[in-house]
């Protein structure tokens, strides 16, 4: 009798976690669907502030956005400006600059010995030895 009474309750036992496991199924399938529905709704609202804003502020705006080229050249422009920038500073050895695109055999168009420290320590030398010559 004790063996029927084990069986039976494991049967029952495995039938409702079955049970539990398809009503969790269930559950988290609804919960992803209303998560997407969220985000779906985020994403369209944001695209319309966007564009309501750009229209009351600028209409050219969205144009210049829109265009990436135009933002990945102003930042090209900007890093090899900040480049030369680094070669004109006194005291800092020649360098090659990492060019924007890898492809490219992008170098400085400023001549190394101009700012090199090298290049000053034997100006300095010369007027040295000038200053000594007199």
């Amino acid at each position: 009798m004790e063996e029927n009474t084990q069986v039976t309750l494991a049967y029952y036992f495995r039938k409702r976690q079955k049970k539990m496991i398809e009503k969790h199924k269930a559950l988290r399938k609804k919960q992803k669907e209303k998560e997407k529905r969220d985000l779906l709704l985020i994403e369209a609202k944001n695209k319309q502030v966007c564009q309501s804003y750009m229209k009351q502020n600028d209409p050219k705006a969205g144009k210049l956005l829109s265009n990436r080229f135009q933002a990945q050249n102003l930042r090209r422009i900007s890093v090899t400006k900040n480049m030369i920038r680094g070669l004109k500073s006194p005291g800092l050895a020649p360098f090659e600059p990492k060019s924007p695109d890898p492809n490219s055999n992008f170098k400085a168009r400023i001549p190394p010995e101009r700012f090199s420290v090298i290049g000053k320590k034997d100006k300095v030398q010369r007027n040295l030895n000038a200053l000594e010559v007199k």
